[in-house]
């Protein structure tokens, strides 16, 4: 009987944790798309103008993007200076006709929209797990363990089920794990899109190198793109005063 109490309230626990942190990520993610969509519409708006106005606001969105990877996500709050670099050169622009007031007056509302995602984004990301959460999964883990340990018979079923409820609970804390550290499959709603958001943007894309030493980003992943840029960071993080970018062309490489 106590067996199964302790069983039913480690499987509720883990479907609450896995189910919040699920949450999490999808809404993460939805910010950080329409921020993404925010930022198309700004370069757009942008052609509205001369050549040089629209390269200058290229300029300023590459280096809140390309900042916006070399931090971390939990350190997203730090971009928020190269995010204002935007606003205030657009708050700043000087309207000739109709056509560019209704312009910068639309970009203006996108980037109040970019603000406010930016609050969701930054509130998301300290919706992490706390550690009694960690204690209180650990030990109903390991309470359930033991529970079967104890009414273990000895026969060949039950030496069967132990190992292979070990292998399932050490993998549940893995995904927990990647889901709280925004891990989860990053590549489908991180660096896919961010690279499709740097193209679109007629822009290479960029990765820091350490994506790639750590394995975080496949060499195969890479190779889908004919040039990409590579940011090597001499001094530890978060100094980026000393960083270099590669620029990676597959097509000479060849």
């Amino acid at each position: 009987m106590t067996t199964t109490f302790v069983v039913f309230i480690f499987a509720i626990f883990l479907a609450f944790s896995i189910s919040n942190r699920r949450e999490r990520l999808l809404s993460l993610r939805e910010s950080l798309r329409e921020s993404d969509g925010v930022i198309i519409a700004l370069y757009k708006y942008s052609e509205v103008f001369n050549e040089p106005y629209s390269k200058k606001l290229l300029n300023l969105i590459d280096e809140y993007l390309i900042l916006q990877i070399d931090y971390s996500l939990s350190d997203f709050k730090e971009t928020q200076g190269a995010c204002m670099n935007i606003y205030e050169f657009i708050a700043t622009t000087d309207t000739k006709s109709d056509k560019e007031e209704d312009a910068k007056m639309a970009m203006m509302d996108d980037l109040e929209n970019m603000l406010k995602l930016r609050k969701k984004i930054e509130f998301s990301l300290t919706d992490e797990m706390q550690p009694y959460e960690w204690v209180t999964i650990a030990a109903l883990a390991l309470l359930t363990i033991l529970s079967l340990v104890y009414i273990n018979d000895g026969s060949l079923v039950s030496l069967v089920i132990l190992p292979v409820l070990e292998t399932v609970i050490v993998v549940i804390f893995i995904t927990i794990f990647d889901l709280d550290s925004l891990r989860w499959q990053e590549r489908n709603w991180i660096w896919d899109p961010l690279s499709s958001l740097f193209i679109a943007l007629d822009l290479d894309p960029y990765f820091p190198d350490v994506l790639i030493t750590k394995n975080r980003v496949s060499k195969s992943f890479l190779n889908k793109f004919d040039i990409y840029r590579l940011g090597h960071y001499k001094s530890p993080y978060p100094i980026f005063s000393d960083k270099t970018i590669e620029i990676i062309n597959r097509n000479q490489l060849t």
